[in-house]
């Protein structure tokens, strides 16, 4: 269990993997979706995770609604970005700013 910073989209949660030269978590991860439980507002939540293809219009839609919650992220073009999806997603819209 590790804290993360995301952003939501109609998509699901968007996290994007920081510094991740120097970390490891990511790496668990492809562009297959796998089974996880996210944590979020004290509720655990069965969800499926997965990195989004480099230079793919979703991944570049993902980028730019993560930059627009954190407005000072650097989102590097290689940069793992992750989304983690359920199939009923509304319970993380009390999470957008």
């Amino acid at each position: 269990v590790f804290p993360v910073q995301y952003a939501v989209t109609c998509d699901g949660m968007i996290i994007v993997a920081g510094e991740h030269r120097t970390k490891t978590w990511w790496r668990h991860f492809d562009d297959h979706p796998q089974p996880v439980i996210a944590h979020l507002h004290g509720r655990a939540r069965n969800v499926m995770a997965r990195t989004l293809i480099a230079d793919s219009d979703e991944r570049s839609v993902a980028v730019a609604a993560y930059t627009r919650r954190f407005p000072k992220a650097e989102v590097a073009p290689d940069s793992p970005v992750l989304v983690l999806s359920e199939s009923d997603p509304s319970g993380w819209t009390s999470a957008r700013a």
